[in-house]
């Protein structure tokens, strides 16, 4: 999910409606406990794995291309089904 994607539904959440009240308790629960990934945050955590496993610096670097290409060819929603398929 993309931040902007995500602030938007923060805001659906929290808009008035008619007949319903604003939930902005949830709204802030959201904003405080859900924490959004960048592709950076993912790509250090596959190069500290690469690193203890004991990759050398050109298998790291091609770790790192590969990593790139898959972000722009899937999404976060089948990455994630991927990996819990594996």
């Amino acid at each position: 999910m993309k931040v902007s994607e995500y602030l938007e539904k923060v805001e659906r959440l929290t808009s008035e409606k008619p007949g319903k009240p604003a939930r902005p308790a949830l709204a802030k629960a959201m904003l405080k406990n859900t924490s959004i990934w960048d592709n950076d945050a993912c790509r250090g955590y596959a190069l500290v794995a690469a690193r203890l496993i004991g990759l050398d610096e050109g298998q790291i670097d091609q770790l790192m291309c590969a990593m790139l290409a898959a972000f722009g060819d899937y999404s976060q929603d089948l990455a994630a089904e991927l990996f819990r398929e594996s």
